[in-house]
């Protein structure tokens, strides 16, 4: 029976001209070399005899023949998903169900949801975008969430781990994460223990690293000028009571703004008309 070894990689002759991408070679013993997987290349067609001594296969790994035993993912939680085992080659990982077969494309294991290529290596501390939009695998190539630094760089993830491009979209659906989980304090402008509405949106803001003033009136009057109907999620809308700048929120679009409303609330919606408007402003 033929074995089947895959090897992430690229056909190329030896002066570097790329002759095929190819990622499946067959051969009859599980001892199988490179030269024998490129003659099996000869044999399908895929390269022309005269070539094979310049072919080179960049990468070539029979994953398949290595001592399975020796390859199990432990430093994954340090458990076997039902669904299979973790396997590592050559220092790269895959996944091997137990029904046989690996892993391609997005899988969930061990409750994270990871990403394998076609070849069923495990991408890790790198950006994909296998469906148009970007997520990003940390460097134990499980897919984040939330708020993150990638490089040192803010960014904010959904729950379904899509990158929110825009920055004032980001923003504003970070601020929705503390929706019902900190308190009002007066004075306050710590994300875990408390914040005033100032405190709020300066902290907000802080997180991807744009500095605004600390109280309202100063958010008021910094930024750029936004008219009433052009707000965008992420802008800032000031309130007033007797024409002073007395209350902030930030919009998070559909009508709603996020705020720390008064002593004894926690971080909640409101409409964005349910107090008199004063200004919005931009600062993203």
């Amino acid at each position: 029976m033929m074995k089947k070894y895959l090897y992430s990689s690229l056909l190329v002759l030896a002066g570097g001209v790329l002759l095929a991408n190819t990622t499946v070679a067959y051969a009859d013993s599980p001892s199988a070399s490179e030269k024998e997987a490129i003659a099996q290349l000869v044999n399908q067609g895929k390269i022309k005899a005269e070539e094979a001594d310049q072919v080179k296969l960049i990468g070539f790994e029979d994953k398949e023949t290595q001592a399975e035993g020796n390859q199990e993912k432990k430093a994954f939680n340090q458990y076997r998903d039902p669904k299979g085992t973790w396997m590592q080659t050559n220092g790269k990982w895959w996944f091997k169900y137990g029904s046989g077969g690996y892993a391609k494309n997005w899988e969930q294991l061990d409750g994270k949801w990871y990403y394998f290529d076609d070849q069923g290596w495990m991408k890790e501390n790198t950006w994909i975008q296998p469906d148009g939009n970007y997520y990003y695998l940390s460097a134990s190539g499980a897919m984040v969430t939330g708020y993150q630094r990638v490089n040192g760089t803010p960014y904010f993830f959904r729950a379904s781990g899509v990158w929110v491009e825009n920055r004032g979209q980001a923003l504003g659906e970070y601020a929705e994460t503390f929706v019902g989980k900190i308190p009002y304090v007066w004075g306050g402008a710590d994300l875990n223990s408390g914040v005033d509405c100032s405190g709020f949106t300066m902290a907000i803001h802080a997180k991807f690293d744009i500095s605004i003033p600390r109280v309202t009136y100063g958010q008021a009057t910094g930024g750029s000028y936004v008219s009433n109907g052009s707000q965008q999620a992420g802008d800032l809308i000031l309130y007033n009571s007797e024409e002073t700048n007395d209350h902030v929120g930030i919009y998070v679009g559909g009508g709603k703004v996020v705020h720390a409303p008064y002593p004894g609330q926690y971080v909640s919606y409101m409409n964005q008309y349910g107090i008199t408007q004063n200004t919005i402003r931009r600062y993203w």
